[in-house]
C-alpha cells in the first residue's frame, strides 16, 4: 500500500501533465511557439517510475520524459519559458522548445539526436559506481531509439561494466512514423537484455503502480551487487502515436501496427489502479465529490500569460 500523500500526487502530476501538454500544443498550433511534442497517454511511465527513484538519482531523457521533471518539482514557469525560449529560459532559447534540463533536480539537458543520451548515460554510471556514489542512473528512450547503435553500445557497456544504471524504454508502438513491424521481428525489446546480460521486465506502461514497483525492483537491483547491476525496463503504454507537431496540420492516424500493443480503453488518468495491480488509491482518488478534478485547480493561470509577456533573450551569447 503507498501512502494516501504519494498517491494523490502521482494523479496530480499526470493531470498537471496532460493539462499543460494541451496549451502547449495549442500555442503550437497558433504558431506561438515553434515546435512541441506532447506526452498524451504516457502519463504514467513518466510519474510511476519517477516516484520510485531517489532525488539524487541522475536523469538522462529522450523527448517525452517531461512527467519525471514535473514530479521533481520543475516549476511550470520555466517549463513554459524554455518552449517560449524568452529572457526566463535557463538555457537562454540555445535549444529547441521540450528540451528541458535542471542540474538542481539532477535531470540532463535533452537532447535531439536519438539514443545519444544511452551510452552518455553509462558513462556517468561508471563515473558513480568509480566515485562509489549511494545513486544511480535512469535512461529513458522509446523502441526506435533502441534500434540505433549508440544502444547497443550502451547496454553492452553497462553489463561489461556492471554499471548502476535502469534502461527504461517506452514502447508506444511507433518510432515518429514507423511502426514496429517494420522496426524488428522479435519480441519486442525485452527479450534482447539477456543477449547483453541484462535482466529484463515487461510491464503495463498504462499500470502506474506497477510502473512505480518494476521501477523499485530495478532500483534495489542497480545497487545490489552483481550480476546484474542494468535493468533494461521495455514498457508498453497505450499504442498512442504522438507526432512531433510540428506541422501546420495534425498528421492521419496510423494503422495499426502488428506488433504493437493493442489501444488501451483506459488510458492512464481514466484507469489509475487495473484490477491486477496489488496496489489501490485511497476512496477520495476515484471520488469526484471527495476530490474534486485536479485540472480545475492546480494549473497556475499566471504562468502562459507570464511567458508570452516575458521579453526574449538580450542576447544568448552574452549568459
Amino acid at each position: 500500500q503507498l501512502p494516501q500523500e504519494l498517491v494523490l500526487k502521482l494523479y496530480k502530476t499526470m493531470t498537471l501533465l496532460n493539462t499543460m501538454d494541451r496549451i502547449l500544443y495549442e500555442s503550437q498550433r497558433q504558431g506561438r511557439i515553434s515546435f512541441y511534442m506532447t506526452n498524451y497517454g504516457e502519463e504514467g511511465t513518466h510519474v510511476g517510475s519517477a516516484a520510485a527513484l531517489a532525488d539524487t538519482d541522475l536523469v538522462f531523457g529522450q523527448y517525452r520524459e517531461a512527467g519525471v521533471l514535473m514530479y521533481r518539482g520543475y516549476p511550470l514557469d520555466l517549463f513554459m519559458a524554455q518552449c517560449y525560449g524568452n529572457a526566463s529560459d535557463p538555457g537562454k532559447g540555445r535549444q529547441m522548445p521540450v528540451h528541458y534540463g535542471c542540474r538542481e533536480r539532477h535531470f540532463v539537458t535533452i537532447s535531439s539526436p536519438l539514443a545519444t543520451q544511452i551510452p552518455q548515460a553509462v558513462g556517468a554510471a561508471y563515473a558513480i559506481k568509480r566515485a562509489n556514489a549511494n545513486r544511480a542512473v535512469i535512461c529513458y528512450f522509446g523502441e526506435g531509439a533502441a534500434s540505433e547503435g549508440d544502444a547497443h553500445a550502451g547496454f553492452n557497456f553497462a553489463a561489461t561494466l556492471e554499471c548502476p544504471i535502469i534502461f527504461f524504454c517506452r514502447n508506444n508502438g511507433y518510432a515518429i512514423s514507423t511502426p514496429t513491424s517494420e522496426q524488428y521481428r522479435g519480441d519486442g525489446i525485452a527479450a534482447r537484455g539477456p543477449g547483453y546480460g541484462l535482466m529484463s521486465i515487461r510491464v503495463d506502461g498504462n499500470d502506474v503502480f506497477a510502473v512505480y514497483n518494476a521501477t523499485k525492483e530495478a532500483g534495489a537491483g542497480a545497487a545490489s551487487p552483481p550480476p546484474p547491476r542494468s535493468h533494461p525496463y521495455p514498457l508498453l503504454p497505450p499504442r498512442l502515436p504522438a507526432p512531433s507537431h510540428s506541422l501546420p496540420c495534425s498528421p492521419p492516424p496510423h494503422p495499426p501496427a502488428p506488433h504493437s500493443p493493442p489501444p488501451c480503453p483506459h488510458p492512464p488518468l481514466s484507469h489509475p489502479s487495473p484490477p491486477h495491480s496489488s496496489l489501490h488509491p485511497p476512496s477520495c482518488l476515484c471520488s469526484p465529490s471527495h476530490h474534486p478534478h485536479p485540472r480545475s485547480r492546480c494549473f497556475s493561470p499566471h504562468a502562459h500569460p507570464y511567458s508570452q509577456s516575458s521579453p526574449p533573450p538580450s542576447h544568448p551569447l552574452s549568459h
